[in-house]
């Protein structure tokens, strides 16, 4: 991963996607802005150890630390959601802003006892990205599962805005506690959008972002 550049947004992807989520984000940014999108499901590194939460957390902590120019607002969504607010947790003097979309808080056990169970039953090739297993797409949801942020909420200090599609009803809940905990946190609900709401309603994430932008920029 480079590192960021000031004025800049890095776009973080969740688990079934990749940084092509954010091809039209990143076009559509304001005049000045630059941006960056890892790819955090790029298969198992040169260690043999496959990308997951806590190592995607920590390439993206190494990345702020590595900077010399001013804070990075990140953008995640789903996951990527997941590991901004814990990179902000880790390193909230290199965050500028965040953009959580879809993201949780605490993923409902009874929802991901369920995924894990169509994880072991459904085809490997339907649910597991290029280069990864079976056990590695096991492995990463059960990292997943046991993320719980629910009592450091109030330890974010940058700008927060949280996005959820009208139609992601698994994660309204999550949207609202994520408001609600992160101190001057903006709940938007985008009418329309699903779960995957850049590539449902694409027009209407840009403007949000850039009016968030703007906001904690000025």
């Amino acid at each position: 991963m480079t590192s960021a550049t000031a004025s800049e947004v890095l776009f973080l992807h969740g688990m079934g996607d990749g940084p092509q989520l954010w091809d039209e984000q990143r076009d559509l940014l304001p005049a000045g802005w630059s941006s960056a999108a890892p790819d955090l499901m790029a298969g198992p590194r040169a260690d043999g150890a496959p990308l997951r939460l806590e190592r995607a957390v920590d390439d993206v902590v190494d990345a702020l630390g590595e900077r010399s120019a001013p804070p990075v607002h990140l953008c995640g969504h789903s996951m990527g959601a997941m590991i901004a607010l814990a990179a902000a947790l880790r390193a909230p003097e290199r965050v500028a802003g965040l953009v959580l979309c879809g993201g949780q808080v605490r993923p409902p056990p009874a929802a991901m006892a369920a995924q894990t169970w169509l994880l072991r039953v459904l085809p490997a090739s339907t649910i597991a990205p290029a280069g990864w297993s079976r056990r590695e797409v096991l492995d990463a949801h059960r990292e997943v599962a046991a993320f719980d942020a629910r009592g450091r909420l109030g330890e974010i200090g940058s700008p927060a805005l949280v996005l959820c599609g009208a139609g992601d009803r698994a994660n309204r809940p999550a949207a609202s506690a994520l408001a609600a905990g992160i101190p001057g946190a903006r709940l938007q609900i985008i009418r329309g959008a699903g779960h995957r709401v850049p590539a449902d309603r694409p027009t209407a994430f840009a403007r949000a972002l850039q009016e968030h932008l703007g906001a904690a920029s000025g």
